[in-house]
């Protein structure tokens, strides 16, 4: 994950000002045997959402959530784990 600031065609699309923050992501599935199936760039307007991440020592690593049964097909799990921030 990273961030930058956006074009001026990223800000039109996203509806955003240019030069606005962005957070920005890269990911590649992986079947079982470790050939690659998917590759994705994100860009995320920074004003909208809110990244959280959790840390654990090796021998208190718990298991990484599962998303739930039902989950869209077409959502990936950093767009279920990274959830637009509480308005307030």
């Amino acid at each position: 994950m990273c961030a930058k600031n956006a074009s001026a065609a990223e800000a039109r699309i996203l509806h955003e000002n240019r030069g606005a923050a962005l957070l920005t992501m890269e990911r590649i599935a992986y079947d079982e045997t470790g050939r690659p199936l998917e590759f994705a760039q994100h860009l995320y307007r920074a004003s909208r959402y809110a990244v959280t991440t959790s840390l654990s020592r090796p021998d208190s690593a718990a298991p990484l959530p599962r998303p739930p049964l039902g989950m869209p097909a077409h959502m990936g799990l950093d767009d279920y784990f990274l959830r637009p921030a509480p308005t307030q």
